[in-house]
Order: C-alpha cells, then sequence, then structure tokens
C-alpha cells in the first residue's frame, strides 16, 4: 500500500472500513461506539430515550462521506446532536448544521454508523424526517434503535414504530443487564 493512502483526509478509509484499525480519538477500533451493545454498564440510554444507529454501506457496497452528510444535516436541523464518541462526528466541519469537512467529503469507506439520541417523544419527529431524507441516500443504509426494556418486560419503542407505520425486525441485541452499572437509571 502507498504511503500516500494512509495520509488524511484517505486515512478515514481504514479507520471506517477495518474494526481492527484503531482510531486515533477514541483509542478504538470499528465504525461506531460500544455504548448501545453495554448500555447495563454505561448507563447512556435511558428510560425516555431512544438510540439511533444508522449504518451507511453495510454489506459489501460502501459509501461516500458525502452521503452521509445528507442525514447528518437532517438530523442537525432538528437540534440533535450527534454522538461525539461516534467516529463520524470528527469528520463534522459545523456540529450545529451537520456540514462535513470539505477534505472528507469525496472519501469511500465499507461503513460507516452514525449514532444519536433522542427524547421518546420525538419518535415520530425525527422518524417523519428521516424517512424521505434516508430515500435521497445513494448506498444501503442499516437502521436500529436502541430502547431500554420496560419494568414489565416490554419494548416500548416496539409499538411507537407500529403506529408510524414501521415495521421492526423481530431479532434484536438483547442486553441483559447483568453487567455492574456505572451509572444508575
Amino acid at each position: 500500500m502507498p504511503a500516500e493512502s494512509t495520509t488524511y483526509p484517505r486515512s478515514i478509509r481504514a479507520q471506517l472500513s477495518d474494526p481492527g484499525v484503531q482510531i486515533p480519538k477514541l483509542r478504538q477500533g470499528g465504525r461506531g461506539t460500544e455504548e448501545m451493545k453495554t448500555n447495563d454498564v454505561t448507563g447512556r440510554y435511558r428510560h425516555g430515550e431512544f438510540g439511533m444507529t444508522l449504518e451507511f454501506g453495510r454489506p459489501g457496497t460502501g459509501t461516500r462521506i458525502s452521503e452521509i452528510e445528507k442525514i447528518t444535516k437532517a438530523i442537525c436541523a432538528l437540534g440533535i446532536q450527534i454522538e461525539e464518541a461516534n467516529p463520524v462526528f470528527d469528520f463534522l466541519a459545523d456540529k450545529q448544521t451537520g456540514q462535513m469537512k470539505p477534505e472528507v467529503r469525496n472519501e469511500k469507506v465499507l461503513s460507516a454508523i452514525l449514532e444519536f439520541k433522542i427524547k421518546a417523544d420525538r419518535l415520530p419527529e425525527v422518524v417523519n424526517t428521516l424517512v424521505p431524507a434516508l430515500e435521497k441516500v445513494d448506498t444501503v443504509v442499516s437502521w436500529g434503535v436502541i430502547s431500554r426494556v420496560a419494568a414489565d418486560g416490554t419494548i416500548p419503542v416496539l409499538e411507537r414504530l407500529k403506529d408510524l407505520k414501521l415495521a421492526a425486525r423481530p431479532n434484536a441485541k438483547i442486553n441483559m443487564g447483568l453487567g455492574r452499572p456505572m451509572v444508575e437509571d
């Protein structure tokens, strides 16, 4: 591999395309954060909040950062902040508008995960913004929703998604809550 392929901004291709490559600021590898998978320990997502993940380009298609920018602009226009511990956050030139740094817009990566969280009552507004915005994105996007399980064992977001005419897949990653919490809910 030529040396110039590992210099910025091209270096982000390896950072987002190979989970084994460490992302300097985060001191971890991968395309997103570990927060949703370790919520029993981190307490990042609370009752009354939903997390959102949008994975661009996977499987096998890839994406340009400019495609992600279409969604960061839509999300930021709602006043929603992109997760700071997410690799995509560092590509933002303007954290308020969702505009990406010019030098990274044309970079192509295997995939990238955009993450943010919202108050549960904002779900209809966010869905109604994202659905048409995602139709303008020129790659495959997998949409994930992170929700705490209620005390009665139900998953609150499922009925809300159904009301919005969105079908949730029957498979899910369920955190059993066996970790020792760093933060109480």
